[in-house]
């Protein structure tokens, strides 16, 4: 298995995870849990990606949402 398929396995496990937690916490009405949790993980899979993704996914990251 090559290492960028390794690397979009673990993206999407942690993508995966990130919604059995964001979701359920969206859903029961705490939108800054789901928030920080979707984030952190976003934060975290950026290093994963091909670097013109990681340059927006980071730009997108800063920018004030709300």
């Amino acid at each position: 298995m090559s290492s960028t398929t390794q690397q979009m396995d673990k993206a999407k496990s942690l993508i995966s995870n990130a919604i059995s937690i964001g979701a359920p916490a969206y859903n029961a009405g705490d939108i800054s849990e789901c928030a920080r949790v979707y984030k952190e993980t976003a934060l975290e899979i950026a290093s994963l990606l091909p670097q013109n993704l990681q340059n927006g996914l980071e730009a997108t990251i800063a920018a004030k949402h709300e």
